[in-house]
C-alpha cells in the first residue's frame, strides 16, 4: 500500500548501516524498524486531538473529540505486525504511531510520496522517541466487543498516562 514509503525506509536502513554502537543498529533505524512492523500515520487537521494524543490524554482524544475522528483524523496502518494483530484484535493492541498535523486528509497515495520524500530529506525519524504509543482498540468505532464507554477508557492496564518527569 505504501510503496515509495517503504522504498525510503529501506533505504535509509541501507543508509544508516552501522550507526549504533559498535557499528549496530543506531537509534533511526529502531524508529524506522517500529514503524515498518508497528507503525500507523495518524494525519489530523484537528490539531486539539494530535496535542491530545501526544500527551496520552486518552479522554480527551477518544471521548471529548469523538467526533472528529469521522471527519478531522486518518489513520493508516503501516506495521505489517500490526495488520496481522488485526486477525484476532485484543483491547491493548498498541501500535507506534506518527502523528501529522495537515491542512487536508490527504489519500494514501499522496501521503506515501510526500512521507517519503519528508523521511529522505528531514529528520521526521531520529529516534524511537519520534513515534508515539496510541492503543488502536480506543479509537471510536475501531473495537468490535462492546461499547466504548467510561469503563471502557478507565482500563488504565491499556490506556496509560504519559510517564511522570521526575
Amino acid at each position: 500500500r505504501l510503496p515509495h514509503l517503504k522504498s525510503a525506509m529501506n533505504s535509509l536502513h541501507y543508509r544508516h548501516l552501522g550507526d549504533g554502537p559498535e557499528g549496530g543498529r543506531g537509534r533511526m533505524r529502531d524508529a524506522l524498524t517500529l514503524l515498518d512492523e508497528s507503525g500507523v500515520i495518524v494525519t489530523a487537521t484537528n490539531s486539539a486531538v494530535l496535542d491530545a494524543l501526544r500527551a496520552r490524554d486518552w479522554n480527551r482524544a477518544f471521548v471529548t473529540h469523538r467526533n472528529a475522528w469521522r471527519k478531522e483524523l486518518n489513520v493508516l496502518v503501516c506495521g505489517h505486525a500490526i495488520l496481522e494483530k488485526f486477525l484476532q484484535p485484543y483491547k491493548s493492541m498498541t501500535a507506534h504511531a506518527l502523528y501529522l498535523g495537515v491542512d487536508h486528509l490527504p489519500q494514501a497515495k499522496e501521503l506515501d510520496i510526500q512521507l517519503a520524500s519528508a523521511l529522505l530529506e528531514g529528520d521526521m525519524l531520529r529516534s524511537p522517541s519520534s513515534l508515539s504509543p496510541l492503543p488502536l482498540m480506543g479509537i471510536p468505532g475501531w473495537w468490535p466487543e462492546g461499547p466504548q464507554d467510561a469503563d471502557f477508557y478507565a482500563d488504565r492496564d491499556v490506556f496509560r498516562p504519559a510517564p511522570s518527569c521526575a
